[in-house]
This record gives structure tokens, sequence and C-alpha cells, in this order.
């Protein structure tokens, strides 16, 4: 038989996004002085091009982020942020 034929068939598939992984904080010391500013950066890994990120920051360890940016899709890491000053004396 020369008739060429053809069938099509469908199935579904799921995919799972990649949970980042691989978190590096960098600090710009780990003590500082009353009246004087933090910096942080960091990096992480995340196999996903296209995710969009959140990074909250907490710089007064009160429960409320002082610092909330999004970076870009395929983008996994920030340049140093600067808190704001350390009046007073503590651990935050």
């Amino acid at each position: 038989d020369d008739t060429l034929t053809s069938t099509a068939a469908t199935i579904g598939v799921t995919v799972n996004n990649v949970v980042p992984s691989n978190l590096v904080l960098t600090p710009s010391a780990t003590t500082i002085n009353e009246g004087q500013t933090f910096t942080l950066g960091g990096s992480f890994t995340d196999p996903g091009t296209k995710d969009h990120f959140k990074v909250f920051i907490d710089w007064t360890n009160d429960g409320t982020f002082d610092d909330v940016f999004t970076l870009g899709a395929g983008v996994t890491s920030f340049a140093p942020r600067t808190s704001s000053v350390y009046a007073d004396n503590g651990s935050y």
C-alpha cells in the first residue's frame, strides 16, 4: 500500500518550578558603630531564566520590610543596598 497516513495524539505535561537555592548574603561588616549604615548584597541560583524575584529586607528586625525590590527575569543577584543609619546600639 502506497498511501501515507498519520495519527495525532495529545498528552499533558506538568512543569514544576524549582525553588531558588544557594543564597549567599554579602554584608559590608558584621559589626558597626552607632551612627553608621550597613550594606547588604546577595546572590542565589535558579535554573529558571524567565523568573522574576522579589527581595524583602527587614533592616530593623521589627517584622516590617524596610526595603522591597524586584529583580528582573533571570537576575539572580543584587548589588549592595544601604540601610538607614543605626542610631543606637543593639542587635538587628
